[in-house]
Parts: structure tokens; C-alpha cells; sequence
């Protein structure tokens, strides 16, 4: 005979139904408020190709082309940037390096030439980014809230992504769409470590590899990533300085310190 606790309630099961139904309702719609305004004019049916809005993804464009026919090599001598002026390209090349492998997954899928298989993927790969945020939003706020409230912070970045929208519009392939993306997952790693109950009880010396990743990750992304690393101690630092005014021990806050910085430096 069935249990009773075991048997479903119907307000669950329909959560459990409506939920992913809501986050994948917004997925579509994010995706689609970066591709329809403009896919007349970054994919022209005309068949005159993929146009790329400014210069910086035009940049990262070169960069991968160059990855893709010399892979997994990196341009280091750029005379194209600054014409004609010839300088050293000292740009963490992670990112370069993602457009390419995706670019040469792509032509040996569908037999499209390189440059014709990067364009594509320069075009789609930042809306794809921008569907897949109120995803993470989502999951970032459902930590400290409940379902209803992290539905309508996703919601909410559908609706007012600010700046977000262009940097993950059709076609603007910069790697400011990664920036966000590892930004999200950098918070998600520090909630995680700091309010589980698993993390804490975990020794000091035994490094937190998943929460740390990120910001490791982003280190060879983007030039400005080490940015983030003052952002990162004082966050851990406000947070010490918020427990000891207001009473609470800060013994986790710097045991969650040392595991997340003994990773992070290991990495």
C-alpha cells in the first residue's frame, strides 16, 4: 500500500510542470528580443552574408578566423587592428579560442567553408548567451528565495536587461556576453559555498574548486577580468566586517575566504 507522504499532491506536480514551462517560455522570449529587430539586417536574405554590428566583434571575428585556420594557435602579431601599425596581441585568447572551436564544430557539421561557419556562429552564439541569463538569474535568486519571487527576477531581466540586451544581441560576438555569464556563476559559487551547510562543515585546507572556477576561468577570458579580483576580497571582506558588527561569529565567512582563495590560487 502506497504511503501517503509518498503519493504527489496536485499543487506540486503542476510546479513541478508550470516551472519549466516558465523558464523555458522566457528563454524563447529572450532569445527572440535579441534576434527579430534584427535579423533582416545582420542575416539579409539577399545571401550577401553575416553582418557583424561595430568593431569589437569584427575584432574577435579575426582573431578566431585566424585560431580556426592555425588551431589551436592564437594571433600574437596583429597588423590589422591598428593599420598600419603592426602591435604584439597580449589578449587573454580563451574567449578567441571558444568562437574558433565552435566555428571549426560547426563547418564539419554542416560542410559550410570556415569563414562562412564562424560568421554563423558569431551571429547566434550572443542571443543563445542572452536566452540562457534568466536562466541563471533564475537559480541565483532561488538560493535565497522562493520559486515565486526567483520567476519574476528572471522575468525581470527579460523585461529591463539594460545594457545586457546589446551586449548579447544578434551579432555582437564580444566577450562581454562571457563576462556576464562568469559573473553570475562567480556570485552562485559564493552563495554556495558561504550557505551550505555541507561546504562549511568541510575542512579549511580542502579547496573549493567549483566556486572558485569561474572567476579562474574568466581570468583567461577577457583582459579586464582581474578587475574582479578587488571585487571578490572585499565582498569576503564587507561580509567578515558585517558579521563582527553585527555579533555573529566570522568564523565561516573565513573559513568559506580561505577555501574559495586556496582554490582560486591553485587554479
Amino acid at each position: 500500500m502506497l504511503q501517503r507522504d509518498t503519493i504527489a499532491s496536485p499543487k506540486s506536480v503542476i510546479h513541478r510542470i508550470t516551472l519549466p514551462l516558465a523558464l523555458a517560455t522566457l528563454m524563447v522570449a529572450a532569445f527572440w528580443l535579441r534576434v527579430a529587430p534584427g535579423w533582416e539586417f545582420y542575416a539579409p536574405s539577399s545571401g550577401h552574408g553575416v553582418v557583424l554590428p561595430e568593431t569589437d566583434p569584427y575584432f574577435h571575428f579575426r582573431q578566431a578566423s585566424y585560431t580556426m585556420e592555425h588551431y589551436p594557435s592564437l594571433m600574437r602579431v596583429d597588423s590589422g587592428s591598428h593599420y598600419p601599425a603592426v602591435e604584439r596581441n597580449d589578449a587573454v585568447g580563451l574567449y578567441d579560442l571558444l568562437l574558433a572551436s565552435l566555428g571549426r564544430l560547426v563547418a564539419w557539421a554542416t560542410g559550410l567553408g570556415n569563414a562562412r561557419a564562424l560568421q554563423w556562429v558569431c551571429l547566434l552564439l550572443p542571443p543563445l548567451f542572452g536566452a540562457i541569463l534568466p536562466v541563471f538569474v533564475f537559480d541565483l535568486v532561488r538560493r535565497r528565495a522562493t520559486d515565486s519571487v526567483a520567476v519574476t527576477m528572471a522575468l525581470w531581466s527579460v523585461l529591463l536587461p539594460g545594457d545586457g540586451l546589446f551586449r548579447t544581441s544578434l551579432g555582437f560576438c564580444d566577450n562581454h556576453m562571457v563576462e556576464m555569464l562568469l559573473s553570475l556563476l562567480c556570485i552562485r559559487g559564493l552563495i554556495r559555498l558561504t550557505g551550505s551547510p555541507t561546504a562549511i562543515r568541510l575542512p579549511w585546507w580542502r579547496p573549493a574548486w567549483g566556486a572558485a572556477l569561474p572567476l579562474a576561468v574568466f581570468l583567461f577570458t577577457w583582459l579586464g577580468a582581474p578587475l574582479y579580483l578587488p571585487i571578490m576580497v572585499l565582498t569576503f571582506g564587507g561580509q567578515l566586517m558585517a558579521d563582527v558588527l553585527s555579533g555573529r561569529p566570522a568564523r565561516d565567512t573565513a573559513h568559506a575566504a580561505l577555501r574559495y582563495w586556496l582554490a582560486f590560487f591553485v587554479l
